[in-house]
């Protein structure tokens, strides 16, 4: 493929995913929604708003653009990548074998955020993707392309915590047992675990541990807490009023 018929694929692959993420916020208001979590093992990128899931799509994530080192790095040439979630991003790579395109068979290269975005329109044409999305992390942007998107329903399998659904976290006998409300969450800095209790300090032998999931069964308005880093807590004042987000006093201690 000479390099201008390259540029004239790129052009093409461009107008085509363009064309497919108007569809997708035309008809799923893609992008506007207030969160969304990535599950490599899922293959699934889930839109939510305060912790309901509103869209899903199944996914292959094409590659990674860093905005540290100016460099675009092929999902298949990540490790830090499960390899269902980019099993047919080989497909772009045997295009590049075919026609002597470098940059589909080179595994890193020097890159702008424009060459990352030819490079998912690349994969979304020849997959024929539903559209493509540019999720951020520390010093990356990955670039990941919908094979399947529609609306979630009360199925859609979503756990956005740092710690898996078997987790034992703590509550109260008061909240697992009567059904009080979850005033307060606690996510520890040493372990990372989790604390659900009510306003007061709880009495030691009232304590509870539970599996994670059964606390997110309790009150699925939790879900909107899944960001809240180690070290800080949140609390209400009633189930009616929104959450307080704030360091715990001791996580900026040092000895």
């Amino acid at each position: 493929m000479t390099q201008d018929e390259l540029q004239t694929y790129i052009d093409d692959a461009t107008k085509y995913l363009v064309e497919r993420n108007r569809i997708c916020e035309e008809q799923f208001q893609v992008g506007k929604y207030e969160r969304f979590h990535e599950d490599q093992e899922l293959e699934s990128l889930i839109w939510t708003t305060s912790g309901v899931p509103k869209v899903a799509a199944k996914i292959q994530i094409v590659g990674t653009f860093s905005i540290k080192t100016d460099t675009w790095l092929w999902s298949w040439a990540n490790s830090s990548i499960l390899d269902n979630v980019k099993s047919k991003i080989s497909q772009v790579k045997r295009f590049g074998e075919q026609h002597k395109i470098e940059k589909l068979i080179t595994e890193k290269w020097p890159a702008e955020e424009v060459d990352a975005w030819e490079m998912t329109s690349i994969a979304a044409k020849i997959l024929g993707a539903k559209g493509a999305y540019r999720t951020p992390s520390e010093h990356l942007f990955a670039f990941s392309v919908f094979t399947e998107i529609g609306w979630a329903s009360s199925t859609t399998e979503y756990w956005p915590f740092d710690q898996p659904k078997n987790c034992a976290v703590i509550s109260i006998r008061s909240i697992i047992k009567n059904g009080a409300p979850i005033l307060r969450v606690t996510h520890d800095t040493d372990d990372h675990g989790w604390q659900f209790l009510e306003l007061e300090a709880p009495r030691i032998e009232d304590g509870m541990v539970v599996a994670f999931d059964e606390i997110v069964n309790c009150d699925r308005s939790i879900l909107q807490l899944a960001d809240l880093p180690p070290g800080w807590h949140a609390w209400r004042r009633s189930v009616n009023d929104p959450w307080t987000r704030e360091p715990e006093p001791h996580a900026n201690e040092t000895d």
